[in-house]
């Protein structure tokens, strides 16, 4: 039972890494869109800070995650 919750546990993180992984590329592409176009608010720049480290090690757990099965 034990193994069951656990398989469980690990689809759904994989399936909420996977979410976020997308939503922190999508992120990063719009921030880096804005910029393209002449916006130079704060906000931009942090995005395009915070969005791609999110992504990044995001994609790291993701990649770990896979590896163990």
């Amino acid at each position: 039972m034990t193994n069951t919750g656990s398989s469980k546990n690990d689809a759904l993180t994989r399936n909420l890494l996977v979410v976020v992984e997308i939503a922190a590329i999508l992120l990063t592409a719009v921030a880096i869109y804005d910029i393209a176009n002449g916006e130079h608010s704060l906000s931009v720049w942090v995005a395009i800070v915070c969005w791609p480290i999110v992504a990044i090690f995001n994609g790291v757990k993701l990649f770990k995650l896979l590896q163990k099965h």
